[in-house]
């Protein structure tokens, strides 16, 4: 197996709206998001939609904190309202999301310390990174978590452009590791999951976390989550590296899977 890749096939059928409002919740008012939506299935007239329509509701189109399991709060003919006062659907904000520009590698952008060039490889060494949890929200354009394949130097970037190892740095408060948590790199280039080949390696000598990956030349968004090891759900948190902000800007996407009678599978 050299590589897995997840794909969404999509009959759009229904309709839907959604709303972002403000947690009930005091603690999180301001560090999360809550998601309320309803959705209309007249095109498929399920007979049993309680138990025919199952959703999952994703952030940035991650899987790894994807919420499902949630029951609407009324169903009303054909409609579906998921309104619940429990804050059921409610995602930590997070951050903007951060930026490596390795678009070339002989001009180094912003983020880029310096490069080694040799005569079969590149290696990139990005500048540390630090924690953002304690500093006020700041907006800027960012693309959710997502990369793209582009280059300066050449026409073709799908034929024409390089790949270098990059070395990213991320220097916790105290220049101490976290007892009890792991760190990862999360974003879509990594495939918006944590395992081993995302997980960070504390480097004590230096007094920060470091971990490589081979990247294609392009635009890249990232953020670095703590997972603490005692947590058997093995849930992502930004509150130790990123800091988490209601005003934050996300892509919150509503995926609403339907099983009709006798089906042996589920359509989306």
């Amino acid at each position: 197996l050299a590589f897995t890749r997840r794909m969404l096939v999509v009959d759009r059928k229904i309709t839907g709206a959604t709303q972002l409002l403000q947690p009930l919740n005091f603690d999180i008012a301001h560090t999360n998001q809550r998601l309320l939506f309803k959705i209309n299935t007249s095109a498929i007239n399920p007979s049993n939609a309680l138990d025919q329509i199952k959703v999952v509701i994703l952030q940035n189109l991650r899987w790894d904190n994807a919420i499902q399991g949630v029951k609407p709060t009324f169903y009303v003919g054909n409609n579906l309202e998921y309104s619940s006062n429990d804050d059921a659907i409610t995602f930590p904000a997070g951050s903007e999301w951060r930026w490596l520009d390795v678009q070339s590698f002989r001009y180094q952008s912003d983020r880029v310390q310096r490069v080694n060039y040799g005569k079969t490889y590149t290696e990139v060494f990005l500048k540390p990174d630090g924690d953002r949890s304690r500093q006020p929200y700041l907006f800027y354009r960012d693309y959710d978590g997502a990369y793209f394949i582009q280059t300066t130097e050449s026409i073709n970037p799908y034929y024409q452009t390089d790949y270098a190892t990059t070395h990213f740095f991320f220097v916790p408060p105290d220049h101490a590791p976290w007892p009890d948590k792991d760190l990862y790199v999360l974003g879509q280039f990594t495939g918006g999951g944590l395992n081993d080949s995302t997980k960070m390696t504390f480097n004590a000598e230096a007094g920060r976390y470091e971990w490589s990956c081979l990247l294609k030349q392009g635009f890249y968004n990232y953020s670095y989550v703590t997972v603490d090891r005692a947590d058997p759900n093995r849930r992502p948190s930004f509150e130790f590296t990123e800091g988490n902000h209601i005003e934050t800007e996300n892509m919150y996407t509503i995926l609403v899977y339907y099983r009709a009678l006798g089906a042996r599978v589920d359509e989306l």
